[in-house]
C-alpha cells in the first residue's frame, strides 16, 4: 500500500521529517527582521510583508534599478502566525494593504477491460499482507504510467465522438470573444537555472537524486526560454494566441528568505512588455511547483510558515508587474505539489509521508487564500483565481455499491479536497473521515477556511483524462515498465482496496486514456455544483497530449493524433458552452515541448517542437490547426457553419 501512518501526525512531526537538500548539512540561521520561527534564534515574532510601489509605465528599464527601492508607505502586514507565535487557535486577520497611492496604469463502462493502473515503481506487498493488489495510482495531475505492452492508438478513427473536424466544425458554440491561449511553466522551459541570481528549487535538488528523473534530465537549459523569450512570443503571435499562461519562478525572484532579486524580476518585467507589445494578454501563475529549496529545508509546504512566505513572494511579484498584469493565478495543481510531492515521492521534494501531504495540501490552500486577500486589497480590479487538476471518476460497475464508494473516495481525494474549501468554505466530512489517520490534529486553525474561501473570479481547470475505479481486482498482467528507477508510493492515502481499471479508449504516448466527453461532464458538474452559485467563471487552463512526433524529411511535424485530440476537446468545451456552462477560455498544454517532470525530455506535449540540441523551434501541424480554429471562432466563421 505504500508508505502510510496509523496515527495522526502533529504539525511538528510533519515539519521535522527528513527531506532533500541542495547539499551539505542543514545550518541554523539567525532570525530575520520581522520574522522569527520555532527553530530560529528567536521563538516568536511578527510576519510582515511589504508591497513595493508599481513602476509607472514610463519608467526606464536600465538594470531594473527601479526594483531595488522600497516604498515605506505601501506595506502589507501579517499578524502572528498561530503555529509559530502566540494565539495558537487563530489565524491572523486578513492581510491588510495600506497603499500610498494607486498605480498608473462519460466513460464507457460496458466495454471496460479490467486492469489496474500501476503507479510507478510501487512495491506491492505479498497477498497475505494486503489481500489485494495495492493501487498504483495516477501521477502528475491524475496521469498514470499505464503501458500495457501494446502500441497506443490515436484518435483519428470515428469512435467515442472523437472524429476529425475541419474548418470550425465542432466549435460553433464558442463565442467570438472566447479566449484562446497556450500554457507553460517556468521550470519546464526557462533554463538558466543558475543565472541571474536564481537559486535552487526543489526540482533542481530532485533532479540530482539518482533515479528520480529519466536519463538524469534536469532543467538547467530546458527550452532556453530565458534567453529566447522574444522569439517565443513572436511564435505565439504567429499562432494568433490571445493569451499566454506562464509561471514566475519563486527562486528566481525571491530566493528563500532573501530580498527580491532585481535581475530575476526584471526577466518577467521584460517578458510581460514583450507579450503586451504583441497583443497577447499575460496570464501569470505564481506557483508551478518550484518551491525554493531553502524553504523545503525549513519544512516545505508541510510547514504552515511556507504559506506566509508565499504571500510575501506574491506581493513582491505584484508590486513589479501589477500595473500591466491583471490575470493572476495563485497555484497550479496543488494536488500534484502536495500528494505527488509529499505522499508518492514521485515529484519534488520526493517525500513519502501521507500526513505531510495532507498538511501540504492545506497549507497550499492557505497560501492561496492569503495571496487572494493581499492582492485584492492592493487592487480590487484584478482578476484572481486558482488552477486545479480535476477529473471525472466513474465506477466500473455502476450497480456495485463498493464501486460507487470507490468513486466517492477517489473523487474526494482528487477533486473535493480542494474544491470544497475553496468554493464552499469547508472540507468534506467524508474526506476528513477517510484521511483521519493522516490528518494532523490542529492542522486547520480558526479562520483558515474563511481565508481559503475568499471569493475568486475564475477557476482554472486542468483536464487530461478520466478514471474508472472498482473494488474488484484487476486481471493479472505483466508488470509495467517504470519511467524511473527510484521507488515511489501511492499518492492516495485513503485508497485501500481500490483498483484503477483500463477501458477500451484511445491512448496517448503517455498511455493516458483519451476521453473528451469527460471534459464536458466535468465542466458541467463544476458549473452546477460549485462555480455558478458564486458567480465564478471557468477556464480550461491546461489540456493536451504527448505523442511520438516524427519529423518529416522536410523538417515538418505532422502530428495528426494531436490535431484530432485538440479538435475533440475543443468540441467538448463547445458542448459545455452550448449547454449553458460559463466557460470563457481554453489554454492548450503546451506551447513548447519541454521538461516533463519525472519523464524528463522523453515526452513531447508541445504544438511547437523544440530540437533540444539546437533549440530550433518548429510549429507542428497541431499548432497550425489550432491557429485555424482560433481564427475561425474569432472571425465568427465557426458559428456560420
Amino acid at each position: 500500500m505504500g508508505v502510510g501512518r496509523t496515527g495522526a501526525a502533529r504539525p511538528d512531526d510533519v515539519a521535522a521529517q527528513p527531506r532533500l537538500r541542495a547539499g551539505g548539512a542543514r545550518q541554523r540561521r539567525a532570525a530575520l527582521a520581522h520574522h522569527r520561527r520555532r527553530d530560529a534564534a528567536e521563538p516568536h515574532g511578527d510576519h510582515r510583508l511589504e508591497l513595493r510601489r508599481h513602476r509607472d509605465r514610463g519608467d526606464p528599464h536600465p538594470d531594473d534599478a527601479r526594483l531595488r527601492g522600497r516604498d515605506a508607505h505601501h506595506a502589507l502586514e501579517l499578524g502572528h502566525d498561530p503555529v509559530l507565535g502566540a494565539e495558537p487557535e487563530r489565524l491572523p486577520g486578513p492581510l491588510v494593504v495600506v497603499p500610498a497611492r494607486r498605480p498608473v496604469h462519460r466513460a464507457r463502462r460496458n466495454g471496460a477491460r479490467a486492469r489496474q493502473l500501476r503507479h510507478r515503481r510501487v512495491r506491492e506487498p505479498a497477498p497475505a499482507q494486503c489481500g489485494q493488489a495495492c493501487p498504483r495510482a495516477a501521477q502528475e495531475g491524475l496521469h498514470a504510467d499505464r503501458r500495457d505492452r501494446r502500441r497506443h492508438h490515436g484518435i483519428r478513427r470515428d469512435r467515442d465522438g472523437c472524429r476529425r473536424r475541419r474548418g470550425g466544425e465542432g466549435v460553433s458554440a464558442l463565442p467570438s470573444g472566447f479566449l484562446f491561449g497556450a500554457a507553460t511553466a517556468a521550470f519546464q522551459i526557462e533554463g538558466a537555472a543558475h543565472e541571474g541570481g536564481r537559486t535552487d528549487s526543489v526540482w533542481d535538488a530532485f533532479c540530482r537524486v539518482p533515479g528520480a528523473v529519466i536519463a538524469g534530465d534536469d532543467g538547467e537549459v530546458a527550452c532556453d526560454h530565458y534567453h529566447r523569450y522574444r522569439d517565443d512570443v513572436a511564435t505565439m503571435k504567429e499562432l494568433g494566441l490571445g493569451a499566454y499562461r506562464f509561471s514566475t519562478a519563486w527562486p528566481r525572484i525571491r530566493p528563500g528568505h532573501g530580498p527580491v532579486n532585481p535581475e530575476g524580476i526584471g526577466f518577467y518585467d521584460r517578458l510581460v512588455d514583450e507579450l503586451l507589445g504583441a497583443g497577447i494578454e499575460p496570464w501569470l501563475t505564481l506557483y508551478h511547483w518550484d518551491l525554493p529549496q531553502e524553504l523545503e529545508e525549513r519544512g516545505g509546504w508541510a510547514s504552515r510558515d511556507t504559506a506566509f512566505r508565499f504571500a510575501e513572494y506574491a506581493v513582491d511579484v505584484h508590486a513589479a508587474l501589477g500595473d500591466r498584469v491583471t490575470r493572476w493565478t495563485t497555484l497550479n495543481e496543488p494536488w500534484c505539489a502536495a500528494f505527488l510531492g509529499y505522499a508518492a515521492g514521485a515529484h519534488a521534494p520526493g517525500r513519502q509521508e501521507p500526513a505531510a501531504a495532507v498538511a501540504a495540501g492545506h497549507h497550499l490552500l492557505l497560501g492561496h487564500g492569503l495571496v487572494v486577500e493581499a492582492l485584492r486589497a492592493a487592487d480590487p480590479t484584478l482578476s484572481l483565481g486558482i488552477t486545479l487538476n480535476l477529473t471525472v471518476v466513474d465506477p466500473v460497475d455502476a450497480g456495485d455499491p463498493g464501486d460507487l464508494d470507490a468513486v466517492r473516495r477517489i473523487d474526494g481525494q482528487i477533486n473535493r479536497f480542494f474544491l470544497d474549501p475553496l468554493l464552499r468554505g469547508e472540507y468534506p466530512a467524508d474526506v476528513r473521515e477517510d484521511l483521519a489517520a493522516v490528518w494532523a490534529e490542529g492542522l486547520v486553525q480558526e479562520g483558515d477556511l474563511a481565508t481559503i474561501s475568499t471569493p475568486i473570479d475564475f477557476l482554472g481547470v486542468n483536464y487530461y483524462h478520466g478514471e474508472a475505479v472498482s473494488l474488484q481486482p484487476a486481471a493479472p498482467r505483466e508488470a509495467l515498465e517504470a519511467p524511473t528507477d527510484r521507488p515511489t508510493s501511492t499518492p492516495f492515502p485513503a485508497a485501500d482496496g481500490i483498483f484503477f481499471h483500463s477501458r477500451e479508449l484511445p491512448r496517448t504516448a503517455m498511455d493516458w486514456e483519451v476521453q473528451p466527453e469527460g471534459l464536458t461532464r466535468l465542466l458541467t458538474r463544476l458549473h452546477e455544483e460549485y462555480t455558478a452559485p458564486r458567480g465564478t467563471a471557468l477556464y480550461v487552463t491546461e489540456n493536451g497530449a504527448a505523442y511520438d512526433d516524427e519529423v518529416a524529411p522536410d523538417g515538418s511535424v505532422q502530428d495528426a493524433d494531436r490535431v484530432a485530440f485538440l479538435e475533440a476537446h475543443l468540441a467538448a468545451v463547445a458542448d459545455a458552452v452550448e449547454a449553458g456552462v460559463d466557460v470563457r477560455g481554453y489554454f492548450y498544454w503546451s506551447l513548447l515541448d519541454n521538461f516533463e517532470w519525472a519523464w524528463g525530455y522523453a515526452k513531447r506535449f508541445g504544438i511547437v517542437r523544440v530540437d533540444y540540441a539546437t533549440q530550433e523551434r518548429t510549429i507542428k501541424a497541431s499548432g497550425r490547426r489550432y491557429a485555424e480554429l482560433i481564427e475561425s471562432v474569432r472571425s465568427g466563421l465557426a458559428a456560420k457553419r
